[in-house]
């Protein structure tokens, strides 16, 4: 059993895990070999792993894949991890944290993530090119990022990740899949980006890449960007146009609440209507 495999590699290498860091490990072979199909893992595709831990999924993933970037934050793990993977050399593993460091290039994602950093991972992928993410995630997160405008779960974080994904929420995992098991409900997630998106979902998803600049600048280059306009004169000019409070526009766009999040894009909308 994959439990007791686990145990043994943990006393082996001395590993004590710590549940407060979320470092439960997946030890159900089904939920694994779901997580991997989910995301639809070949020989064509070049994998990355956040927080393989131990490797029980790291080990599905690099005999179903091309090649696997597994990234591993914890220094505990990372010998161990080697030693396990000797065999083979398909595998890269690289020790660093998944929310500073920079992705290779990678076409699928599959990963139980940590569940504190679920959130910046949804908002690191909106600078990603990739096909399609498998994600073992608390079942708290997936219910707000799935969940359309009428919900009472719908917040920011549920614009942003409907905006820029299309996500399905695909299973709901048993505590007992873990060890130790999870304080928390949880679920498994598929995450693909959106395509054929409207001009507005366009702009907006620029708007909100653009993190650290004012709304106004922002705006001006994202109109450019989308071909809405062609220069910054004119793109200074539709702004103007569109009548939106000066105080949204001096805003950083990371600042930006849900309620102006949806009154620029409801403006837009109506401007692209009128005059294209």
């Amino acid at each position: 059993m994959l439990l007791d495999q686990t145990l043994n590699f943990l006393k082996e290498h001395n590993i004590t895990i710590d549940p407060s860091l979320d470092e439960q490990q997946l030890i159900d072979p089904n939920v694994i070999e779901r997580l991997v199909d989910y995301a639809k893992v070949g020989k064509e595709d070049t994998v990355l792993e956040i927080g393989p831990g131990i490797g029980n999924i790291t080990i599905e993933l690099a005999d179903a894949s091309g090649h696997l970037y597994a990234i591993e934050k914890n220094q505990k793990f990372i010998g161990p991890l080697i030693e396990r993977f000797r065999p083979y050399s398909n595998i890269t593993f690289v020790h660093a944290d998944a929310l500073r460091e920079p992705y290779p290039v990678f076409n699928k994602l599959v990963s139980n993530l940590p569940y504190r950093i679920c959130e910046a991972i949804i908002h690191r992928l909106k600078y990603e090119n990739f096909d399609t993410a498998s994600l073992i995630v608390s079942s708290s997160f997936a219910e707000i990022i799935i969940a359309h405008q009428k919900d009472p779960l719908y917040s920011k974080l549920s614009y942003v990740a409907r905006l820029f994904f299309d996500i399905k929420l695909v299973e709901r995992i048993s505590p007992d899949s873990f060890h130790p098991q999870p304080s928390v409900e949880t679920s498994a997630i598929t995450i693909s980006p959106r395509k054929n998106t409207s001009k507005t979902d366009q702009v907006m998803q620029d708007l909100l890449r653009q993190t650290d600049k004012k709304t106004r600048n922002a705006l001006r280059e994202s109109f450019i960007r989308t071909g809405i306009t062609s220069t910054k004169k004119t793109s200074i000019e539709y702004i103007s146009g569109l009548d939106l409070d000066d105080s949204i526009l001096q805003r950083r766009a990371v600042r930006l609440s849900l309620k102006d999040l949806m009154e620029i894009q409801k403006i837009i909308d109506n401007q692209l209507e009128l005059h294209g």
